[in-house]
């Protein structure tokens, strides 16, 4: 979905803001190859900003509103057992997303210049986040999500005060499920129904739209599709937003409807997008977007960058296709050779049967 070359060179325009937003990123272990598209989607939101807490060194080319703090996951940890009071044994990777509904009850300190905090997710990059959270939104509502369905982990804001940050203390047995080993959707359902009853006694408002999509039907968009009917009995203005998206100059669009979204989620095409050009370098000075369509990612490059597009699919498409190639061969190669030494040892007259079969392997 190419955009006119006008807006090549666009970025968002920055006017004085009354309510800063800061989202808390953790990540530990290896950086996914897709974060140069991530961060370079934060450069174009300048006033945003990202504090991430990793145990990797700092990535090149990260935009100045993006923060870093350096430790262990054990530390990372700490935080939340000396501020709730409770013990963490042995725990899945994914745990830490129960956990990210108490980051403003326990980094006040570092949230203290913010009027919101928020939740974000790795796999995904960012539109122009101001233009669906303003200042006159931020201004009335003390919970925004970018979901109909509710809470969710891609985006939600919520106000930097002490009875929004504590209000997942209100989650029956919450230290206890803080406490368990795995995963138990803390973050989105839980905390959403706490919500729930929370605006129907008055006492916070939340502002619930659809500002993603998603790449496939899947069990979120049937709980937000039956959310809808159950509030309103009909789909009629619901907007089903499912399918490719692009991101171009800071912005990204739904390809088939063209509505500007705040974000793109790639949860299930990440299997095929590892393979071409998430890690390509060169976004100041030769790209302006791309496009994913659930098997490919295109990109969109700069009047007169000839060069940079034979290096991009050089290194990216061609270069692993034969990549991959060579590596299949040789290990097709590796095993028919440790089958000739055994036949060789145990049966020696097949050895005239194997020489036929593998020639025809090798030059098939």
């Amino acid at each position: 979905m190419s955009r006119s070359s006008e807006s090549f060179d666009f970025r968002p325009p920055s006017p004085p803001i009354a309510y800063r937003i800061a989202f808390i990123l953790p990540w530990f272990g290896r950086w996914p190859c897709w974060m140069p598209l991530f961060w370079e989607s934060c450069r174009w939101n300048p006033n945003t900003r990202w504090l991430v807490y990793t145990d990797q060194a700092k990535p090149a080319n990260v935009p100045d509103n993006v923060e870093f703090s350096f430790l262990s996951v054990r530390d990372f940890y700490a935080y939340f057992t000396q501020s709730l009071g409770i013990t963490l044994q042995s725990f899945a990777p994914y745990k830490i997303c129960d956990f990210r509904i108490a980051y403003g009850f326990v980094f006040q300190d570092q949230l203290k210049d913010f009027a919101f905090w928020g939740l974000c997710d790795l796999d995904m990059v960012w539109g122009h986040i101001r233009t669906f959270y303003t200042d006159a939104l931020l201004s009335e509502y003390d919970i925004l999500t970018s979901s109909r369905g509710g809470i969710n982990g891609q985006c939600t804001l919520f106000r930097n005060v002490p009875h929004i940050n504590s209000l997942f203390l209100k989650v029956p047995n919450v230290k206890e499920i803080l406490q368990h080993p795995t995963y138990c959707g803390l973050e989105e359902v839980r905390i959403d129904q706490v919500a729930l009853e929370e605006e129907k006694a008055g006492t916070l408002k939340t502002l619930r739209r659809q500002l993603l999509a998603a790449e496939t039907w899947n069990y979120w968009e049937e709980a937000t599709e039956l959310k809808e009917l159950q509030e309103k009995g009909s789909l009629e203005h619901y907007p089903r937003l499912i399918g490719p998206c692009s991101w171009e100059a800071g912005r990204v669009f739904h390809i088939a409807s063209g509505k500007e979204l705040v974000l793109c989620h790639f949860l299930f095409g990440k299997q095929f997008y590892v393979k071409h050009a998430w890690s390509y370098p060169y976004w100041d000075t030769s790209m302006t977007g791309w496009e994913m369509n659930g098997r490919d990612i295109v990109m969109h490059f700069k009047p007169g960058q000839t060069r940079a597009i034979w290096i991009h699919y050089l290194t990216t498409r061609w270069g692993a296709a034969t990549w991959n190639s060579i590596k299949h061969l040789a290990g097709n190669l590796w095993k028919w050779r440790k089958l000739r030494e055994l036949l060789k040892r145990k049966c020696p007259w097949l050895i005239p049967c194997y020489e036929k079969i593998f020639q025809k392997r090798v030059t098939r």
